[in-house]
């Protein structure tokens, strides 16, 4: 049976995932810790998915230190609060966290595009659009401190992928990258393909840049 993993969105985490994810680590060589031991929270706080809401934890984290790949890479369980309204809700989704020496990123931020931020863009809110893939600027919404900078780091086959798929969320700053699908809490049976995909990104990210930042 294929493993669809929106039907996780369904549900809030339950008391079988743990054990579930600590297998998954140990089919992918991977280490798997219950908690944030290390403090990888304080590494994030910088980034806008982590200046969301309060309450914010980090848990089911699955570890794994690639040497000649020279990348470390962490797949983790999040939940975080916000105010929606007279209520309170609690998010968890899946979040894929990347260092790497080799990365030299300029601080931005990519998250598909709505029909609101469609009319923040018409009274002058940032989205850095590409006319050579115009697919890709209708996908997402795109913004960083530095235009000329992102607009040299995110290479055609970057941008190529992102015209196919339109509901991945990545963050970048320095030798950090997060990839997320905003609110999307990945089943255990899905993350070794997530995981590839993941691995894949971050690779198109590590491409000389583009010759023409401009475009």
């Amino acid at each position: 049976m294929k493993v669809d993993e929106r039907l996780a969105d369904l549900f809030r985490p339950n008391r079988k995932r743990p054990e579930d994810l600590r297998r998954v680590a140990s089919r992918l060589g991977m280490s798997y810790a219950a908690r944030d031991e290390y403090g990888t929270i304080k590494l994030l706080r910088d980034f806008r998915l982590f200046r969301l809401g309060f309450s914010k934890r980090i848990h089911n984290i699955l570890h794994l230190r690639d040497e000649e790949g020279e990348m470390d890479i962490q797949l983790f369980d999040y939940r975080y609060t916000i105010k929606a309204g007279n209520a309170v809700v609690t998010r968890h989704q899946s979040v894929f966290f990347l260092q790497s020496k080799r990365f030299a990123l300029p601080e931005f931020n990519m998250r598909p595009e709505h029909f609101f931020h469609r009319i923040g863009i018409f009274f002058g809110m940032q989205d850095i659009d590409f006319k050579d893939h115009p697919q890709f600027s209708q996908n997402y919404l795109l913004r960083g401190p530095d235009e000329e900078m992102i607009r040299h780091q995110l290479s055609p086959r970057f941008r190529d992928y992102f015209s196919e798929y339109d509901d991945w969320s990545v963050e970048g700053i320095n030798y950090f990258l997060l990839l997320y699908r905003h609110k999307r809490l990945i089943a255990p049976a899905a993350f070794a393909p997530y995981l590839r995909k993941a691995r894949y990104i971050a690779q198109l990210l590590l491409e000389p840049p583009s010759s023409n930042p401009i475009s």
